[in-house]
């Protein structure tokens, strides 16, 4: 059966009048190529690059069979017990054994994971996500029944000109603050706990930041750019204001960037060495 065909399958049902079907099929999952039903309830759809099962009367997806694509971040739980993997879906992992434990599909690409960096939640291991829509997403991972649910979220920074992606995400050490970095300029320090000490910091929109790191005593934010630039603020404090540092010097856009804990008395700011 071609697309074309599979799309006028669906179109009929939704018209029918004896009892025809209707499941939403997303078109991240490509054209179908094949159809197998399998009993009264169940249903097999081929594309170029996998095969996925229909429950027919959810109308949902029950699985896909497909290889993880380019792998975009990976992070650990706080006891190193399991492995979070991003892209066009999440996994989880047992550290320990290899064996895949979970594993949930994404409407668009996840760019960015992270596990709380302490035991959260009802089942003590929590993780956020962000990715093109511009959304962070709060994800529990019950390692009994190896079920994983998403319980909040928010949209970081949406205009007229639509959601500005999500590249890189990092919990700070207390696990109270989130930093945001991502297209256009985005750059927001989410704070989790009081949402009224969030801070947005002034990108401008023709820098994209690509990576970040959060200083693990807090008082320092880092980000780097697609304009080959390396920001450092210096987060306020008491008796002492924001400030940033530009560091410039690349050959190319900055991909991954790291705050190290030594001191150099010839430099007033930042206190911390980029790596």
């Amino acid at each position: 059966m071609s697309a074309q065909q599979m799309k006028q399958l669906v179109r009929m049902s939704k018209q029918s009048s004896n009892g025809g079907t209707v499941f939403v099929r997303p078109s991240v999952r490509g054209n179908t190529e094949g159809v197998l039903p399998l009993g009264n309830d169940r249903l097999l759809t081929m594309t170029n690059n996998g095969v996925f099962l229909w429950n027919l009367k959810t109308k949902r997806e029950e699985q896909s069979y497909r290889a993880h694509a380019e792998l975009t971040e990976a992070d650990f739980s706080f006891d190193a017990k399991y492995v979070v993997t991003a892209s066009r879906s999440l996994k989880i992992w047992d550290a320990v054994s290899g064996q895949a434990l979970a594993k949930i599909e994404s409407e668009k690409p996840i760019r960015t994971i992270q596990f709380s960096p302490h035991r959260a939640g009802k089942t003590g291991y929590v993780f956020a996500t962000g990715g093109d829509d511009g959304v962070v997403k709060f994800w529990e991972f019950n390692p009994q029944t190896r079920v994983v649910k998403t319980f909040n979220g928010f949209a970081v920074d949406e205009n007229l000109a639509g959601p500005k992606a999500i590249r890189r995400i990092r919990f700070s050490k207390d696990g109270d603050q989130l930093w945001i970095v991502g297209d256009r300029g985005l750059a927001r320090l989410q704070h989790l706990r009081d949402a009224a000490k969030t801070m947005v910091l002034a990108v401008p929109a023709t820098q994209s930041l690509k990576c970040a790191a959060i200083s693990d005593d807090g008082m320092y934010v880092t980000a780097g750019t697609s304009t080959k630039k390396v920001l450092v603020w210096q987060l306020p404090q008491a008796g002492r204001q924001l400030k940033l540092v530009t560091l410039s010097g690349h050959a190319g856009q900055v991909n991954d960037v790291g705050l190290v804990a030594v001191s150099y008395t010839h430099l007033t700011l930042p206190t911390k060495r980029i790596v």
